[in-house]
């Protein structure tokens, strides 16, 4: 569906600003099915950002300035996300053998396991029904969001 069909944007004139409605509603329709699908798991975005990022690390440790240098999200109270995920058995935290002041985390197996059906879930629910986009369509994609993060506010 067209957004001019969803959102009333009839005086809107300017098609950047039409593209910049375009990418909020996408966005939030997107975090809106994120949402629902990670419901049944216990955890939010942000939980699973974590998760994913240390999936892609696993079995080395990370300490919570790598997490928050590789969260898609840039939330600062990572510790907070961090405390869920360990009360859930899903992660360990533990101080860094060779740096005493720095915390290391790492997915434990339950954690590593659970990331597993996540990602699973996610990638057949998710991704593999939710598009109607072929891999070059999704390439353009990918290049034009790129080309508007290139300036820098």
């Amino acid at each position: 569906m067209k957004i001019e069909e969803i959102l009333d944007l009839e005086k809107v004139k300017d098609d950047l600003t039409k593209a910049l409605i375009s990418i909020y509603y996408t966005s939030n329709y997107l975090r809106d099915i994120e949402l629902k699908l990670l419901k049944p798991y216990g955890i939010n975005q942000q939980h699973f950002n974590v998760l994913r990022f240390l999936k892609s690390k696993f079995p080395t440790p990370c300490s919570i300035g790598q997490i928050k240098n590789g969260m898609m999200d840039k939330n600062p109270d990572v510790t907070r996300l961090i405390d869920k995920l360990e009360r859930m058995g899903l992660v360990d935290r533990h101080y860094c053998p060779n740096n005493r002041r720095k915390m290391d985390v790492q997915l434990t197996e339950e954690g590593n396991k659970r990331i597993k059906i996540i990602n699973s879930d996610f990638k057949s629910n998710f991704i593999g029904n939710s598009w109607n986009l072929n891999n070059e369509e999704a390439r353009q994609i990918i290049n034009l969001l790129d080309k508007l993060r290139e300036n820098d506010f």
